[in-house]
């Protein structure tokens, strides 16, 4: 008998940022072509844009494809990674958002799309 175990998934696809404030957005995702099992959660970590290999301002596990990011500084680059936990969490897809400048709460049609 030849028994299948499930393994890490392909990325999360089409990343994508909206409702960007000068205080937080929205993140919304695709799930992965590929979940290779049952999808756990979606595991995000949030960094300061072009700081990876530091660790993470904010790591979340969310059950949905959507998770709204708050309490940000305005004017900020921030990178946003989210992979699709199975087994493991699987491969990752990354998006870089920049907070508006300006009041708190001022809402903004920016959209940003998925970078890798």
């Amino acid at each position: 008998m030849c028994t299948l175990f499930a393994t890490a998934s392909t990325a999360p696809l089409n990343l994508l940022a909206i409702d960007v404030t000068s205080s937080g957005f929205n993140l919304e995702w695709d799930p992965p072509s590929s979940p290779n099992g049952s999808i756990v959660f979606y595991q995000l970590k949030l960094f300061t844009e072009n700081n990876l290999d530091l660790p993470a301002l904010n790591t979340v596990n969310v059950n949905s494809t959507s998770y709204n990011f708050t309490d940000l500084v305005p004017f900020t680059g921030y990178s946003v990674q989210v992979c699709a936990y199975t087994v493991a969490c699987g491969d990752v897809a990354t998006l870089t958002v920049t907070t508006l400048g300006g009041k708190r709460g001022m809402l903004s049609s920016n959209y940003v799309k998925h970078e890798t």
